[in-house]
């Protein structure tokens, strides 16, 4: 535990909580009432980009939110045919960024030398099922690799009480990064499930306003959004920003290079 300290830093002996979020093309109304989510709870948000929003970009300039890629690589993406096109697509769009989790959680290791090459340091690509005492990693191509605990869509059809924090509370405050993931769509949508989902969706986008009919009046991911930020407030608390737990975790790493392999395996260079 002294060494994993040492390398990974606090993410080691304690629960650090991030609130990310995947634009997935949003329409407007449903980023506003995300954003209007997010000021209910006034904590830190990351939000990973695949489109122009005006709303998003204003957010941004703001300082609401951080922004990262969340990049198409998958057959007829609109950001382009080839990792290169995707790559630039993403270099154009949104440039400056330092993170990235691929649309789908696609990945190869192409994709990955190319992201580093372009400047990105670090990812939040890897699901989990609420696993506790979730640490870092390092990949080849120098990408610190941050997993995600909670990811709102594979969380729709739990076959144990769905949208229900009580169902994964143990692992809750173990030590170990707890990034949760939300998309604004099911967020405005209230989705509840994949079904759900899937019956409106056609009705979700290129609206300025939510249709009738897309919005869930029952339990759903806006709830589960709400009773986790709640428990976790509740609890003692706060979230950090994805940027600062990035840095933090990159400073432990170049302080500790006598945990990890001598050479040039790894670039120390976040």
């Amino acid at each position: 535990m002294l060494d994993a300290r040492r390398l990974w830093g606090r993410v080691a002996t304690e629960p650090v909580f991030v609130l990310t979020a995947d634009q997935d093309w949003s329409p407007e109304w449903a980023n506003t009432i995300f954003l209007e989510r997010l000021g209910k709870w006034g904590q830190p948000a990351h939000i990973f980009r695949t489109s122009p929003s005006a709303t998003l970009d204003d957010a941004v300039k703001k300082g609401i939110i951080e922004q990262g890629w969340h990049p198409n690589f998958m057959g007829g993406s609109s950001h382009g045919a080839s990792v290169e096109e995707v790559v630039q697509y993403c270099q154009r769009v949104f440039p400056g960024a330092r993170t990235v989790r691929n649309h789908c959680f696609a990945e190869d290791s192409f994709r990955m030398r190319a992201l580093a090459k372009a400047g990105i340091v670090a990812d939040s690509q890897n699901p989990t099922a609420c696993q506790g005492y979730l640490l870092p990693m390092i990949h080849p191509s120098g990408i610190l690799r941050l997993p995600v605990y909670f990811e709102d869509d594979t969380a729709f059809d739990a076959t144990d009480r769905s949208f229900a924090v009580d169902v994964f509370r143990r692992s809750l405050f173990t030590p170990g990064l707890k990034i949760l993931n939300f998309h604004p769509t099911f967020v405005g949508c209230n989705t509840p499930s994949l079904a759900h989902y899937n019956s409106v969706r056609a009705k979700v986008f290129d609206t300025a306003e939510p249709p009738d009919g897309v919005r869930w009046d029952g339990r759903g991911t806006a709830n589960m959004l709400d009773e986790l930020m709640g428990e976790i407030l509740g609890g003692g608390h706060n979230f950090c920003s994805l940027h600062s737990v990035v840095d933090e975790i990159w400073r432990s790493v170049r302080q500790s290079p006598d945990l990890l392999p001598k050479g040039s395996l790894l670039r120390l260079d976040g």
